[in-house]
């Protein structure tokens, strides 16, 4: 490797060496695959980008995505060109159109697969890699491996792939962009040809980690947006939870593991659960999933408990102080019925009987699936969460709040969150308790105010109680 190469759009100089912040060398540069020529594939990460830019985002100026200084800087990349040509078993080229549209399509995946981790994190992880790279040559021994490669291999992920870029090219909304959620059932409707029809699993550990980066980039780009996540008002939660509760049995603590009703009972219950413990506590998006069963069992006061405590029911959650410090953690009360009737209990005792009727479950964990994998963000967004304020909106019962708006771009975790602390600043609690509440730091305290949604009513409130300052009368002047 020349010590000097050459990018092949905007022909400027870098430098090969390791780490390489602003250029990306393809590792098969000079080799032959196959029958097919070396690729030559060597562009600094400013012209790395789509050709036909795809679903540009509000964050980057209508510009589309480019690598960034930690994205392969210590190697290991494949280029797009070598990608196509192993996947379709033939070279690039312009007489063959369709290979030119699916290298844009790769270039896309690529950006998307690499953007699955926010630049903050990235950049982090990249100052503590040169810190060990530092420290392994003061002693003489490396701590980080050395990086080996191998040619890239044909892949039905990376197909997968480039099918869902180009589903979401097609519809006319090039310029808006779309959300996932026309082509998430595409992704099950995948899995489960494969689980169905292909013996043995065709997929490694590997490609499956490659797959989910992929669609957790994909969903940064194409659903990042100006506006916040909509904060959900107290009625709209409340409506959501009745319509959950009439599709659940009368008495579910009855129901017995392997029972017709037991399964969708149990995930209906945790939906519930987990949707009225965030917007009750203001949780962050993953925050319900650390929740332990034994800890919530143990802290949970119900109405007989209560009696004797002369206290209101509630619950205990222990939740990390803030996102990133999770060895840290807080102790948050919760009511089981608010005062507007966000009814916690009715879910969540009945979720704790059936969830201990799961057989030969290992994890401590409070929210796992009827089939034993934890709930996640993700699971919750797409399956209960965006889908249940869809049929809330389409049957009115929203009290106007959801009219007009599309919830597969304003609805979010965060929704959550932000209706929760904005429904406890219209109650008035104060600023302080809604800080602790949600785990705001101090110096981050413009945090509660961010994630308050200041509504018509309140803004009234400050034209109409305008008066002039009352005397104070404490004091005798006499």
């Amino acid at each position: 490797m020349p010590s000097m190469v050459q990018c092949f759009r905007c022909r400027n100089l870098f430098s090969s060496a390791i780490p390489r912040a602003q250029i990306l060398i393809c590792e098969q540069w000079d080799q032959q695959l196959s029958v097919l020529p070396p690729c030559n594939y060597i562009v600094c990460k400013d012209c790395f980008g789509s050709c036909s830019t795809v679903f540009p985002t509000a964050h980057d100026d209508g510009q589309g995505l480019h690598m960034l200084p930690p994205h392969f800087a210590y190697g290991g990349w494949d280029c797009p060109c070598c990608v196509v040509r192993v996947n379709l078993d033939r070279d690039v080229s312009t007489d063959d159109p369709v290979t030119l549209h699916v290298m844009d399509l790769e270039v896309q995946r690529q950006l998307d697969v690499a953007h699955s981790k926010a630049p903050s994190t990235l950049k982090g992880y990249a100052f503590a890699t040169s810190a060990m790279v530092a420290f392994g040559k003061k002693i003489g021994a490396n701590i980080l491996p050395v990086i080996s490669h191998k040619p890239p291999t044909p892949s039905s992920s990376i197909r997968l792939s480039w099918y869902v870029l180009d589903a979401m090219l097609r519809g006319g909304r090039l310029l808006k962009g779309r959300s996932l959620g026309t082509v998430e059932s595409h992704r099950s409707a995948f899995s489960d040809f494969m689980t169905r029809y292909v013996e043995p699993a065709p997929t490694s550990a590997a490609e499956t980690i490659l797959l989910s980066s992929f669609f957790t980039g994909l969903a940064r780009r194409v659903q990042r947006n100006v506006r916040p996540a909509l904060a959900l008002k107290v009625t709209t939660v409340v409506a959501v939870l009745r319509l959950l509760e009439a599709r659940i049995p009368k008495n579910p603590h009855l129901l017995v593991y392997g029972c017709p009703e037991f399964a969708e009972t149990y995930t209906r219950l945790g939906f519930g659960s987990v949707f009225a413990l965030s917007f009750l506590c203001f949780l962050r998006g993953n925050e319900a999933y650390q929740l332990n069963l034994a800890q919530v069992q143990g802290d949970l006061v119900t109405m007989d408990t209560a009696r004797v405590r002369r206290c209101t029911p509630h619950f205990v959650g222990v939740f990390s102080v803030t996102k990133t410090m999770r060895d840290h953690a807080v102790r948050i009360a919760c009511v089981l019925l608010s005062q507007e009737g966000i009814d916690l209990g009715s879910f969540l005792i009945p979720f704790l009987v059936l969830r201990q009727r799961l057989p030969l479950l290992s994890s401590p964990r409070l929210f796992v699936q009827h089939s034993g994998a934890l709930f996640n963000s993700r699971f919750f967004l797409h399956v209960f969460l965006r889908p249940a304020l869809h049929e809330v909106q389409t049957s009115g019962a929203h009290g106007g709040e959801l009219h007009g708006v599309e919830i597969d771009v304003r609805i979010t975790t965060n929704s959550l969150r932000r209706g929760g602390n904005t429904a406890a600043a219209n109650a008035g609690v104060r600023r302080e308790l809604r800080m602790g509440h949600a785990r705001w730091k101090a110096p981050m305290g413009q945090m509660v105010d961010h994630y308050d949604e200041v509504g018509l009513e309140r803004q009234l409130s400050v034209s109409y109680l305008l008066s002039d300052e009352a005397p104070f009368n404490g004091y005798d002047w006499t």
